[in-house]
């Protein structure tokens, strides 16, 4: 691959000569944009897989900003006089 990039095919060399260069080339170039074309779907795969993450970690966020929410109203109301005289607060659904 070094003497196909660096070459400048000026050596004289006979038809058959070019011909297993490009043909050498040609092999190095299926090899290399396989390779590339794999990375890419991978790249996709992965990009895909990040945004449904990120998606359920906004609804996490969601349910536990609700749950905290609920928390803090639930410890600053008024017990009733059953809850007092009982001990137990009564859930709220």
């Amino acid at each position: 691959m070094d003497y196909l990039m660096t070459s400048d095919f000026e050596e004289g060399l006979t038809r058959d000569e070019f011909r297993f260069l490009l043909l050498k080339f040609r092999s190095y170039y299926r090899v290399l944009h396989g390779k590339n074309e794999s990375r890419g779907r991978d790249i996709e795969s992965l990009s895909e897989r990040l945004s449904e993450l990120s998606g359920k970690v906004d609804l996490m966020s969601r349910e536990l900003l609700d749950e905290r929410e609920r928390r803090v109203a639930e410890e600053c109301r008024k017990l009733t006089w059953m809850e007092r005289i009982t001990g137990r607060k009564k859930e709220k659904k």
